[in-house]
């Protein structure tokens, strides 16, 4: 849209206005009231909000020489979506309906109406609107003022002729449904527009209640324990409908994420009645209110470092920082954690804080340069990849493996971890479990795993084989010899 179509429809919306009399409403502070609704105005300002009350001022223009400062827009409450403009309204962002670039959703309530032109002139004072004014310069002038008011004013009058006063109710609404003066844009004189008015306290202004078909003088039209407030922002409910579904539970009754709690149990509890783990912490949001008494919207209920869920798992207690009172917090304690993967016949026991384990990851090793006659002639084992989210202290690694072909399980077994700095697998001091098929090794690092048999490894390296220890059932070779790291035969292949 070019700048002289909207300085056009700038002057039009004027003219109109000036006719059926609503901009001296907008001037004169008709509209300067506090909209009761949580779509078009907190209650009370919050103090994250501190620096960006509501004012008034018609009159404020914004551009790039009259901006907040930086200072004033840190005081701002943190956007949820850094590509958007500050909120105006409560906490919810403006949208840009169109995407030409411009805010007219004023109220971030996903509708462009009447009731955005009387936002914006309510927060045009504001740092929020001064933080993002170019958002709102309808008009192209390079600043964001009173014309922009009327420009958006203008474009939401364009409203069918069954809504005499413009106040984004029908006529017919108003006098069946409403009970206001559909002659008159704001009929108890609150300075509260009709349309914008929420009788009810759903949050849902009585124009959104029109558009949903729901009751404005109900909070609850259908009657199924949950406010039609909710229902309208829950996908495939109908807040006119007690049992969407039609499955013999009502709405409010159904578990729509299957956490154990009813959608009405989540409203209670501020969770998400579509997500199952609101917190994120591991823990389902039923457990954490009925068994465990953990906050649901807070992932480390004791502050210790260590989520809800990874201390359910350790056998700490979430609710206490020090959990055995030893005057270290839990999250700084060492914990022995395991990891396995039976298809690859790999066990690790894992030590370090907190659950190590379960962040662990054991996977077929399938990079094609593991994958070779040279490989498959060493190994007794899968070749295996090891990676953890987290560090960890040690590590013990057992690998399962094949007898076939091995002569002396104790003496020609070990495992070995590929060393990228020297392009060959190295062996680990090792313990054969003969009676399980498996050998056990430590290590500090995670890498690519096998069991490889050393009289294998030794002749395909061209190497000096080992010398190995046996004690105790176990493997330990010292000493290591190859050519695959002589000035030679620097690093060769697999």
């Amino acid at each position: 849209m070019t700048s002289s179509t909207r300085k056009l429809q700038a002057l039009l919306g004027v003219l109109l206005v000036l006719t059926v009399g609503l901009i001296f409403g907008v001037m004169a502070g008709i509209w300067a009231g506090p909209l009761e609704t949580a779509e078009n105005e907190s209650a009370q300002t919050p103090t994250s909000t501190a620096g960006d009350q509501t004012t008034g001022e018609i009159s404020a223009s914004w551009n790039d020489s009259t901006e907040p400062s930086a200072s004033a827009i840190a005081q701002l409450a943190p956007r949820e979506d850094d590509s958007q403009p500050y909120p105006l309204v409560g906490e919810h962002q403006p949208t840009d309906p169109d995407g030409d670039g411009l805010y007219e959703d004023v109220n971030g309530d996903g509708a462009f109406n009447t009731v955005d032109a009387n936002a914006l002139s309510r927060h045009l004072g504001t740092t929020a609107a001064g933080a993002n004014w170019s958002a709102y310069d309808y008009t192209g002038d390079k600043r964001t003022d009173g014309e922009d008011v009327q420009w958006l004013l203008a474009a939401t009058r364009s409203t069918p002729s069954n809504d005499t006063d413009g106040d984004g109710l029908p006529d017919a609404y108003e006098r069946n449904v409403t009970d206001t003066d559909p002659m008159i844009a704001d009929s108890d004189g609150d300075a509260v527009i009709d349309g914008a008015e929420d009788w009810d306290t759903d949050t849902l202004p009585a124009y959104r209640e029109y558009q949903l078909g729901t009751d404005p003088r109900s909070n609850d039209t259908d009657d199924d324990g949950l406010p039609d407030s909710v229902e309208s922002r829950l996908p495939g409910v109908d807040p006119t409908d007690p049992d969407t579904d039609d499955d013999g539970v009502q709405d409010g009754a159904a578990d729509l994420d299957a956490d154990s709690l009813s959608t009405y149990n989540e409203t209670v509890a501020g969770t998400l009645s579509t997500n199952p783990d609101t917190d994120g912490d591991g823990l389902l949001d039923g457990a954490e209110v009925h068994q465990f008494g953990t906050d649901p919207l807070t992932a480390d209920t004791d502050s210790d470092g260590l989520p809800d869920g990874e201390e359910v798992r350790l056998e700490t207690d979430p609710l206490v920082a020090d959990s055995n009172d030893n005057g270290v917090i839990d999250g700084e304690e060492s914990y022995t954690t395991t990891a396995t993967n039976e298809t690859l016949g790999v066990t690790l026991s894992l030590t370090g804080n907190g659950d190590i384990g379960n962040e662990t990851t054991i996977a077929p090793q399938d990079e094609p340069r593991f994958n070779t006659s040279r490989v498959t002639y060493m190994s007794a084992s899968p070749v295996v990849e090891l990676t953890s989210e987290r560090d960890f202290s040690s590590a013990n690694v057992t690998l399962a493996y094949n007898e076939t072909g091995v002569q002396n399980e104790s003496q020609d077994l070990a495992v070995f971890t590929y060393d990228p700095e020297m392009g060959i697998f190295v062996p680990l001091n090792s313990t054969v479990d003969a009676a399980n098929n498996t050998v056990t090794a430590k290590t500090t690092h995670f890498s690519t795993f096998a069991v490889y048999d050393l009289t294998n490894w030794a002749a395909t390296y061209n190497a000096t084989e080992p010398a190995r220890q046996t004690h105790g059932g176990g493997v330990q070779p010292n000493t290591v010899n190859h050519n695959a790291v002589s000035p030679k035969y620097p690093r060769r292949s697999l």
